[in-house]
């Protein structure tokens, strides 16, 4: 009686250990799926290409081309409206010019998509030092009192949605360097204009169009164009 009672508890011992197995078998391959699928999920969404700025113009020289050529006649008229024309292009090349040149933000390319009237950043980064990743933030653009407002609607890294709170916190600390701050889900970007230059309307569409008005009420302001344009004007 007694052999077949330890022969049982032997037997039941056996059978729990291999549960206990079987059960940390079942949690490992789970947790090498999970991690298996979120590497897949965070790996970037959209292959991004350097962007060639052999051609690239600048805000400041988009404005001249349009601005230099009225402004001697504006000084009767004193006020003039113009409309201006960014295509993906222009954009990405903006973005070039301004942030790629540094590597604080520790992003190794970005660039913007435009579709339906909705401006799609694309940021190439990686997790932790070695896991490529992209930050996909989906944002409507509008300008405010000369300042670029980018509302953040979304945002997810690769294909996995994450908290905007999350990507907001880590771009306050990167941007201050670059005059941008956050407020709410807006990032703001102040537009280095002289005051004689305003802009009076913005929509977004298949590219982006604004007007500006610029207005010389005094010498001051045309010394200040002199100044913002530099040698162009002369």
């Amino acid at each position: 009686m007694i052999a077949k009672v330890q022969a049982d508890t032997a037997c039941n011992e056996r059978l729990r250990k291999n549960r206990m197995k079987k059960r940390i078998y079942l949690v490992i391959a789970l947790l090498v799926v999970f991690i298996a699928a979120f590497i897949f999920g965070i790996q970037p969404v959209k292959k991004l290409t350097n962007n060639d700025t052999s051609d690239a113009v600048s805000v400041k020289e988009i404005l001249q081309n349009e601005l230099l050529g009225s402004i001697s006649g504006m000084l009767q008229n004193k006020t003039e409206d113009f409309e201006f024309k960014f295509t993906e292009k222009d954009i990405n090349h903006i973005i070039t010019e301004k942030f790629s040149a540094s590597n604080s933000l520790k992003i190794e390319n970005i660039q913007c998509n435009i579709e339906n009237g909705i401006v799609i950043f694309y940021l190439d980064t990686k997790l932790g030092s070695f896991i490529p990743t992209q930050v996909v933030l989906k944002t409507n653009i509008d300008i405010i009192d000369n300042e670029i407002n980018v509302i953040i609607n979304k945002a997810s890294l690769g294909r996995v949605p994450i908290p905007k709170n999350w990507i907001l916190k880590m771009l306050q600390r990167k941007l201050e360097k670059y005059d941008a701050n956050i407020s709410g889900s807006v990032i703001k970007i102040p537009i280095a204009l002289p005051k004689a230059i305003s802009i009076i309307d913005f929509q977004v569409s298949d590219r982006i169009r604004f007007s500006a008005r610029i207005s010389i009420q005094s010498m001051d302001d045309l010394m200040e164009l002199f100044k913002y344009f530099g040698k162009k004007m002369k």
